[in-house]
């Protein structure tokens, strides 16, 4: 596989970690769908080993984690970093295929006030779902609403799981002018 052989004497933790700490691509849906379904399956298994060594040593040396309000912390696990990444990754994606060759001037010119105005103007002006690899849409789908289904999981990435989901999903002319404004204002 193409990520066991890059990390190849690496520790997989920190190869993912670096991963993570870089930007989001915006040319996710540009991957091949083999190439994309190995690193997402490279990288689901790496988090979960580690956060489940994580639980291990905390549980062993009885440390648990507590917020403000008595909550155990799931911010800092490698499963909620790469969720986060991911869905990152395919909101920005969708922003920048729909929006290629909009130049820094076009905000203005067309009096866009809003990230929402944005979405709803480029998918009217393109919609050209089809040039999207239908597959590697459904296959960052159903991994976003996996990882987001695990236990542990930080709900305060729901409303951004929601909006990526919605884009995979429905694309953003699909969906009502109310729900499009609230996930992305």
């Amino acid at each position: 596989s193409v990520c066991n052989q890059a990390t190849k004497g690496v520790n997989p933790d920190f190869a993912l970690e670096a991963i993570l700490m870089s930007a989001p691509p915006t040319s996710i849906f540009l991957m091949d769908q083999e190439r994309l379904q190995n690193f997402i399956t490279w990288a689901i298994t790496t988090a979960l080993a580690s956060d489940s060594s994580q639980r291990l040593r905390s549980n062993e040396s009885r440390i648990i984690v507590k917020k403000e309000l008595g909550e155990e912390s799931h911010d800092d696990s490698l499963v909620s970093k790469f969720l986060r990444w991911l869905t990152a990754s395919v909101i920005i994606g969708k922003l920048h295929q729909k929006s290629s060759g909009i130049s820094s001037g076009f905000a203005e010119t067309h009096k866009l006030e809003s990230l929402h105005s944005l979405l709803v103007h480029v998918e009217n002006t393109s919609g050209q779902r089809h040039a999207i690899n239908i597959g590697c849409e459904e296959l960052l789908a159903s991994t976003i609403f996996y990882l987001q289904l695990l236990p542990g999981i930080n709900q305060e990435l729901l409303p951004s799981v929601v909006s990526a989901l919605c884009l995979l999903t429905f694309g953003a002319s699909n969906l009502p002018g109310t729900l499009l404004y609230s996930l992305y204002i």
